[in-house]
This record gives C-alpha cells, structure tokens and sequence, in this order.
C-alpha cells in the first residue's frame, strides 16, 4: 500500500540524483527520460552536502544516492535528509550487492536498494515503487542477500574479524569508507599522502584484501561505515 502525501496520478515523480561520477548521473536521467514525463528530474548533486543543501530549499519525491559520494556517504545522507523531510523517499545506488552493505543502507532509512549494472527497467520499477511507499531491492541483490543468509559466511570473514587494527589503521579506513580519497584523508589527518597509501597497502595485506571496493565492505562488516544517529536537523 502507499503512504500519504502520494502524488496526483498526472503529477510527475520527481527525482533528485547524486553521485560523484557524472557519467552514471548522465546514464540514470537518460533512463528516466524514457518514461515520457511521468518521471522527472530536478537536480543533481556530486557529494552528500550538496544533496543537503538542495534538500533545504526544495523538494523531491525520490532521492536517488550513490552509496560511496564523497563528504558525506549515501548512508549518512539518507540519515540526514529524513531528519529534514521524515516523507522522503530514499534509494541506494551502489556497485555492491554485499548484504551488509544492504542491511546498512535500510537500517539508514532508505526504501530501495539498486546496484549500477541493474537493467534500465529496474530503475524506473525501483522510482515507481519506492514513490508509491513499497521496497525495491534489485533481483541480483535479492539472489545475493538470500545466499548469504542460506549459505554461512566465508571463513576468511571471521578470520579477518579477528585481527585488530590499530587506531590509526581504523581512521583511516573509516575515512575511505566515507568516500574520501587517499590525498583527502591525508589532508584531514595531516599526514602525508604516503603515509597514507602505506597505511592503506598495509590493510590491504593484513586484511588480504584487494581493492578499495573490498575494503569498504570489510568496513561495514565490523561496523566501522558511519551512519549517524538521529536527532535535530543541522541549521539552513
């Protein structure tokens, strides 16, 4: 069933976009241009605080987030932005189909759940549907959170749970988890941006982890992706 304030059936859903790569922002509106005016998009956004800002002087029905935007992750957005509008329909678009990255992205508030290389059709279904107050979760994510929950977890997972990192070593993947760059969490910590690559190879290797997308996975595992708690919306 839907949820109040639906729009008029000859009302348009709007959407608002983010995502750092304006080649998937340029991909995703081309899609929803297809849908003949019943969809459309009225802004745009490169990272979590330009999402906020819009949202502070204008409206959208469906927010759609990239899940890893730089300043502040699709997580941490989805949090914030139901503090300013508790009716606002959020999904998550994302290049992981991790079910931890899934439990996160609903626990945030979100309604959808979408990877990138999802079928155009998938988009349009995932708008409709979240609009209309429903969930939407991309079949190829639904496969892989029903395996994870029917088949137990690799044993590299609690072998890599075991291993402490030091303070320095979580900073700096929390960081990268929250969509920093190597140079950006150099600058945030004021170390140099070879300290950081070392500290991050060194992760790597310790965790035998091999990407940066693997990374921000193991992060959400151990809990280390931040989703801020509720409470009063920042000031306009």
């Amino acid at each position: 069933m839907g949820e109040g304030n639906a729009a008029s059936p000859l009302s348009p859903i709007k959407v608002f976009l983010a995502d750092d790569h304006p080649v998937v922002r340029v991909g995703v509106k081309a899609v929803l241009a297809t849908t003949g005016g019943r969809i459309e998009v009225v802004g745009e956004a490169s990272n979590g605080l330009e999402v906020l800002e819009f949202a502070r002087g204008s409206s959208a029905d469906v927010y759609v987030l990239d899940i890893a935007m730089p300043e502040l992750n699709g997580l941490q957005t989805t949090v914030k932005l139901l503090q300013l509008h508790p009716t606002t329909k959020v999904i998550i678009l994302s290049i992981f189909k991790d079910k931890a990255l899934v439990k996160s992205a609903f626990r945030s508030g979100a309604r959808g759940y979408i990877v990138k290389a999802t079928t155009t059709d998938d988009i349009i279904r995932a708008v409709s549907e979240v609009r209309a107050g429903r969930y939407f979760v991309s079949p190829a994510v639904s496969e892989h959170v029903v395996e994870g929950v029917t088949n137990p977890e690799p044993p590299g997972d609690s072998d890599r749970a075991r291993k402490p990192l030091t303070p320095r070593q979580k900073e700096i993947l929390v960081l990268l988890c929250d969509g920093l760059s190597e140079k950006e969490v150099a600058f945030r910590l004021g170390l140099s941006y070879n300290t950081v690559h070392t500290h991050k190879h060194s992760l790597m290797q310790r965790l035998d982890l091999h990407s940066t997308a693997e990374l921000v996975k193991y992060g959400v595992r151990m809990g280390l992706v931040a989703v801020e708690p509720a409470g009063p919306p920042d000031p306009a």
